[in-house]
């Protein structure tokens, strides 16, 4: 169904950006729905012709729209000890295990079950190592509100009319309504200037590049399985707002891991792809 958003709403969304969005070199990685609002989550470079300069962003719009009047724009980014990574490669919008949640900031969820966006971050498109950090829903839409106020009181510190230079954030005349869709929204898309930073989950850099990503809670825990560029797929436990260093190898497949990782009914097992392979394994791995 994601799949299926992503391709269908992805070009329509292009189109209806004035000016010419293309330049941008936008690489849409995972879309999904949540109430009346789609979420996209992309990588992009910063402006037209800036070369291997390329952001994260998360875009949220009105699903109820035509066209996209609300469309904003979040920029996202991970730091790993002092490194901070900014270009996402792989992500999941999966479940949140209550004991993760309660180390996350942003409003907290109450229980486990609650959805979180999971991403894989490297320093570049092509970089080999990997970081992976955590974003709820919650720190996402306050962002959201946070540059459209910005915008509308002309903060250019923190917000900017993008795709369309010839107009500006500014000091607008609006009324006191719930501005998040319909007509009174600013015509144009608007992206926030200052990222999201979130610390990664992982106690050190990944070694190799994480390809896929499929999350399952349990007892309140965050279980992730972490398929990687070689074929790896690793279940590692993540125990408050770091993943424990006793996770394992548990599978592996001849290529790199494709990033749709899903489970089964059950989920008492998942199916993991290949290039060339396709195979279907156990959730419960004894510990080596």
């Amino acid at each position: 169904m994601l799949i299926c958003l992503a391709r269908r709403l992805s070009p329509s969304l292009m189109r209806s950006f004035p000016g010419d969005p293309g330049n941008y070199k936008h690489h849409f990685l995972l879309a999904f729905l949540m109430n009346d609002k789609g979420y996209f989550l992309f990588t992009r470079q910063e402006a037209p012709g800036a070369g291997e300069r390329y952001r994260t962003y998360v875009a949220r719009l009105c699903m109820l729209e035509n066209p996209f009047l609300s469309h904003l724009e979040v920029p996202l980014a991970c730091k790993q000890g002092t490194e901070t990574f900014s270009v996402a490669r792989a992500g999941l919008f999966g479940p949140l295990g209550a004991e993760l949640a309660a180390q996350l900031p942003g409003r907290q969820p109450k229980a486990s079950g609650e959805s979180a966006l999971y991403i894989e971050f490297g320093s570049s498109l092509t970089s080999e190592t990997s970081a992976l950090c955590v974003f709820t829903l919650s720190q996402i839409d306050n962002t959201v509100e946070e540059i459209r106020k910005a915008c509308y009181h002309g903060d250019v510190n923190k917000a900017r009319t993008e795709y369309v230079h010839s107009v500006h954030c500014k000091l607008q005349s609006r009324p006191n309504s719930d501005l998040d869709c319909g007509a009174d929204h600013l015509p144009h898309p608007i992206a926030g200037l200052q990222p999201i930073l979130a610390t990664s989950v992982l106690t050190h850099i990944f070694p190799r590049r994480i390809t896929a990503i499929a999350v399952l809670t349990e007892d309140n825990l965050t279980i992730a399985f972490l398929g990687d560029r070689n074929g790896h797929i690793t279940k590692v436990y993540v125990q408050g707002n770091e993943i424990s260093d006793d996770g394992v190898m548990v599978y592996g497949l001849s290529s790199a891991v494709s990033r749709h990782m899903i489970f089964d009914l059950s989920w008492e097992h998942f199916y993991a792809m290949s290039e060339t392979q396709v195979g279907k394994h156990q959730v419960i791995v004894p510990r080596q």
